[in-house]
């Protein structure tokens, strides 16, 4: 991360508390910060009303995937466990409600429940296209197309048969009686893994879900879901070591991993209280975004607060960037702007609005996918990788004598010209080393420290 980017991040980090999140480490802080504002994401609406600055639907929506203890724990305790709190009251309250309605028809012989009028609803358009004479106002063509645009509204009776927005998969095979009873939209899907034949088996589903071509029923209607897997025993340490073509649909996802891959986060602000300011923040914006998430009668927009689509264009030019060590990063990190500002935003809006700005929201964004592709790295050539960062060590350690030319260099620590090569042209991206001449020399203010830096140790 370049300097400016680093304040950003940093500015970010203060505003929202990723220290005291994080437990004092702003890693684990930043990574729960944007597994909230994730979720919120997934959660909301999908049918056109979250708007950005220019009008535009956003497109909203991550597929997660946490490997580490530190990470999955912190989800778990702080994010998952109160969106599925929140389905259970919801479905209690509404076999409440039931109850009320039935003893009502029991005792007066009618229920109360309000009626609204036909005249404005697509079900009226129906009954249009079968009239004799034409709409006053508009074609049946019209009609057709509003029929095609437009969800039906539901009355509660509806939304006590389809109450669910989180499921919770111990295996795919329970997906088909999950989706069951699940309300229009979007529902947040969360697998755990503890063994790797847990995510070969999690493919086939976890992909019909991410591309919404998963069947229900008849056909007639398919899925769309928002996945978050999660991984305590690092799994996927052990699936990436030996990728097959039962675990390359894990390029879908972006990866929050626990570990010192780096970059490390910039240092934020300490707050003995920040912890559950943030966490109260990001509960009364759960409420929120679940309420807009109600198929009510008025559909209110929502707008993102801050510009966003010059901040993508860079972003998507970033992202084809990594593609050579993310395959597939481009298409599991698109929607990963406009989703951490809205789910930010919400939990920024609360009592003493907190700022928050594109700059930051863009240096979060690059921070997790650098993360994620060193992590990946790590991972799959842990042994080449500590191979090179003992070379990479070693030729600094000799420069700090006195600048030399590669062949001293290589006569000196007894090392090849092709494992010196690569050490001295990561030194050189990573601002740490410069040639003059022939020789090469050190950069006073740049210290060794690998967390610190995007540049791969070695070339995938």
């Amino acid at each position: 991360m370049n300097e400016t980017e680093s304040k950003q991040l940093q500015d970010l980090i203060t505003t929202f508390n990723a220290h005291a999140l994080g437990e004092g480490d702003e890693v684990a802080g930043v990574n729960l910060l944007a597994s909230m504002a994730g979720v919120l994401a997934d959660l909301a609406p999908c049918d056109g009303t979250i708007l950005t600055k220019d009008g535009r639907p956003a497109q909203l929506g991550l597929n997660l995937l946490l490997t580490g203890p530190v990470i999955t724990g912190m989800v778990v305790d702080e994010v998952l466990t109160e969106v599925s709190r929140r389905q259970s009251n919801l479905w209690h309250h509404l076999l409440r409600y039931a109850n009320l309605i039935e003893a009502q028809k029991q005792k007066f012989g009618a229920s109360h429940l309000p009626m609204d009028s036909m005249s404005d609803t697509p079900e009226y358009s129906i009954a249009e296209t079968q009239e004799m004479l034409a709409p006053i106002y508009h074609t049946r063509t019209a009609s057709w197309e509003r029929i095609f645009s437009e969800a039906p509204a539901e009355d509660v009776s509806a939304l006590i048969s389809r109450p669910k927005f989180l499921l919770s998969l111990s295996k795919p095979e329970d997906l088909p009686g999950q989706l069951r009873g699940v309300r229009p939209g979007h529902p947040l899907v969360h697998a755990g893994c503890t063994k790797p034949s847990d995510l070969v088996a999690l493919g086939d589903t976890a992909v019909a879900l991410i591309e919404g071509r998963y069947p229900l029923g008849n056909g007639c209607e398919t899925a769309r879901g928002h996945l978050l897997i999660t991984d305590p025993l690092q799994v996927l340490h052990r699936a990436a070591k030996d990728p097959d073509e039962g675990t390359a649909w894990l390029g879908h996802f972006l990866w929050l991993c626990d570990g010192k891959a780096g970059p490390e986060a910039p240092a934020g602000g300490d707050d003995p209280n920040g912890y559950l300011m943030i966490t109260k923040r990001f509960r009364m914006a759960l409420n929120a975004v679940l309420a807009t998430r109600m198929n009510l009668p008025e559909k209110q927009r929502v707008q993102l607060p801050i510009h966003t689509r010059k901040a993508k264009v860079r972003f998507r030019e970033f992202l084809a960037e990594m593609e050579p060590r993310l395959p597939g990063i481009s298409m599991a990190a698109r929607n990963l702007i406009d989703s951490l500002v809205f789910g930010l935003s919400e939990m920024a809006k609360f009592e003493e609005r907190l700022p928050l700005s594109i700059g930051g929201v863009a240096s979060m964004a690059r921070f997790l996918v650098t993360r994620m592709a060193n992590a990946r790295m790590m991972m799959m050539h842990s042994a080449a990788v500590a191979r090179r960062r003992s070379q990479i060590e070693r030729v600094y350690r000799k420069l700090q004598q006195e600048p030399a030319d590669i062949r001293k260099i290589c006569r000196d620590l007894s090392l090849l010209v092709n494992d010196c090569e690569p050490c001295l042209r990561w030194l050189e991206e990573a601002g740490i080393v410069r040639q003059i001449e022939r020789k090469f020399e050190l950069v006073e203010t740049a210290p060794l420290r690998f967390e610190d830096h995007r540049v791969p140790l070695i070339e995938i």
